[in-house]
C-alpha cells in the first residue's frame, strides 16, 4: 500500500487514547477524505477493510457525495470479497453497530452476505467465511432486516458441508430459533449436525447443546408443571451426557446442575417429609453449580466469545442469582414451604435470556445499545412465581397477612386451581386472571412485586 494511508494510520495509532483506539479512525485520522478515495480499493481488499468502514461511518453524512459513492462502492465489494474471515467478521461488527452506514449500504448487502455464506458451503470459496457472513446476517436481521434469506440458507444446510464452514453454526442456528417464530425445522437441522460422525467434536458438541437448550426453552415455556418438568428431564439428559462427554463443556455442567437442583426442589415441594434424597440431591447440585459457574466465568472471560451474542455480564450475574438463591435455601430446608421450584424456574429464566440476547444499535444512536432478547412467554413459570410471591406475602408480610382483598385473591386462586385440576390436570390458574376487574386488588398486588423485586 501507498506510504500516505499507511503512514496516517500508524500515526494515528500512536497517539491515540484507549477510547479513540475502540472507537476506531475516522477519515482524517487516515490522511482525509481524498487520500482514502485514492486508495480506497486497496484498503477495501486487505486486512484494513474496517478501518474504512469505520473512518466511512464516521464521515457518511459530510463528506460529498462524489466521495461517498466511490467509497461505499469500495466497501460493498470488500464486503463481498473479504481479505479472510477474521476481517470480515471486524468488518461486519463495524457495519453493524453503525446502523447509518449499514442503511447506505443497502439492501445489497444482505444479499451479498447470503451469496458468500452460500458460497463457503458449497466449498466454492474459503470455508471459514461461512460462520462471519451467517453471523452478520443474523445480526442484521434481529436488529430490524428480513430474516427470510438467513432462514432459507440455514434450512437447507444437511451436515455433508466442508467442515470448517460449519463451525460454530450450530450457536447461530440455536439463536436464529431463539429470535425468529415458525423455525422448529431448523432442529431438524441440529439433529443432523449431531448425527454426523465426519464433523469435528466441537462442532457436533455445538449442536448437542443447542438441542438441549431447545428442551430447556420448552420447559419454561410450558403451559403446566408435567409437561414442564418432561421436558426439564429430557434437557437434563442432554447436559448431562455432553458434560460426561466433553470434559470443557462447563456451560453444560452449570445447565445440569441448574436443572437438577429444580427438580429436587419439586420432589421437596411434592413430598417435603419423605426421604432425604431430594435434600442431598439439592445440596450436590448446589455445590456443584457454584463451583462450576466460577470456572465458566473465569473461563469465559479470558476468551473471544462473540461479545455481541451474548451479554456476558448479565449471564455471570444471572447465574450468581441463582448460586445465592439455591445456597441460602438450603438453609432454610426445614421450611419446604418457604421455596417453591418455580422461583428457580425464574432464576433458569434469566440465565435463558441473558445468554440468547444480541446486542443491537439502540434507535440509530452511535455508541449506544439494546438488548433484544428472545421472546419467551413462560406462562407456567411466570404465573407459580406470583402465586408465590403472594403465599408468601400472606405467611409473612404483615400489610397482607390481615388483608381480606389479599387472603380473598389466593382463596380464589385457589379454588380455581382445584376446578381446573379437577377437569384438565395440564391447566395452571393465573393470580393475573383472577385480578381482571378488580383495580384495587391489583394495585396492592403490584406493590408486593414491587416491593419483593
Amino acid at each position: 500500500m501507498a506510504p500516505s494511508v499507511d503512514q496516517a494510520l500508524q500515526e494515528w495509532a500512536s497517539r491515540a487514547s484507549d477510547e479513540e483506539l475502540d472507537a476506531g479512525p475516522g477519515l482524517e485520522d487516515l490522511g482525509g477524505a481524498d487520500a482514502v478515495v485514492a486508495e480506497v480499493d486497496t484498503m477495501a481488499a486487505g486486512p484494513q477493510l474496517p478501518y474504512l468502514l469505520t473512518a466511512l461511518a464516521d464521515g457518511i453524512d459530510t463528506i460529498p457525495a462524489e466521495q461517498a459513492a466511490p467509497l461505499l462502492a469500495a466497501a460493498a465489494q470488500g464486503l463481498r470479497q473479504p481479505h479472510s474471515a477474521w476481517v470480515l467478521a471486524d468488518a461486519l461488527d463495524v457495519v453493524c453497530t453503525r446502523p447509518g452506514l449499514a442503511a447506505r449500504l443497502g439492501n445489497r448487502i444482505v444479499r451479498d452476505l447470503a451469496t458468500l455464506a452460500e458460497d463457503a458451503l458449497a466449498g466454492d470459496c474459503d470455508a471459514a467465511l461461512a460462520q462471519p457472513a451467517i453471523a452478520g446476517l443474523l445480526r442484521l436481521a434481529v436488529a430490524g432486516g428480513s430474516p427470510h434469506r438467513l432462514l432459507a440458507l440455514l434450512t437447507e444446510i444437511t451436515g455433508t458441508e466442508p467442515a470448517d464452514a460449519l463451525d460454530r453454526l450450530p450457536i447461530l442456528i440455536g439463536i436464529a430459533r431463539d429470535h425468529f417464530a415458525d423455525t422448529d425445522r431448523l432442529l431438524d437441522v441440529l439433529n443432523a449436525l449431531e448425527n454426523q460422525p465426519d464433523l469435528n467434536p466441537a462442532t457436533r458438541a455445538d449442536a448437542s447443546f443447542e438441542l438441549a437448550l431447545a428442551d430447556e426453552r420448552a420447559a419454561l415455556q410450558a403451559a403446566d408443571r408435567t409437561t414442564a418438568g418432561e421436558q426439564l428431564q429430557r434437557a437434563l439428559m442432554r447436559f448431562t451426557e455432553l458434560d460426561r462427554t466433553h470434559e470443557a463443556r462447563l456451560d453444560a455442567r452449570a445447565h445440569a446442575a441448574a436443572i437438577e437442583a429444580v427438580l429436587a426442589f419439586a420432589d421437596l415441594e411434592q413430598n417435603p417429609t419423605g426421604d432425604s434424597s431430594a435434600r442431598q440431591r439439592l445440596t450436590e447440585a448446589a455445590d456443584q453449580l457454584d463451583t462450576t459457574a466460577a470456572h465458566l466465568a473465569a473461563w469465559t472471560g479470558r476468551m473471544h466469545q462473540l461479545d455481541w451474542l451474548s451479554a456476558r455480564s448479565l449471564t455471570q450475574s444471572a447465574w450468581a442469582k441463582l448460586v445465592t438463591t439455591l445456597n441460602a435455601a438450603q438453609a432454610h430446608l426445614d421450611q419446604p414451604s418457604w421455596y417453591n421450584p418455580a422461583d428457580a424456574l425464574n432464576d433458569l429464566l434469566e440465565i435463558y435470556l441473558a445468554s440468547r440476547s444480541i446486542h443491537a444499535p439502540a434507535n440509530d444512536s452511535t455508541g449506544l445499545t439494546a438488548l433484544i432478547s428472545p421472546a419467551v412467554e413462560a406462562p407456567f413459570v411466570r404465573s407459580q412465581g406470583l402465586l408465590h410471591q403472594l403465599e408468601q406475602a400472606l405467611a409473612h408480610d404483615p400489610q397482607f397477612t390481615d388483608h381480606p382483598d389479599a387472603q380473598a385473591l389466593y382463596d380464589a386462586v385457589r379454588q380455581r386451581r382445584q376446578q381446573l385440576s379437577s377437569q384438565a390436570p395440564q391447566q395452571e390458574a393465573v393470580p393475573g386472571k383472577v385480578l381482571e376487574g378488580r383495580p384495587a386488588l391489583a394495585a396492592l398486588f403490584q406493590e408486593l412485586l414491587s416491593f419483593r423485586s
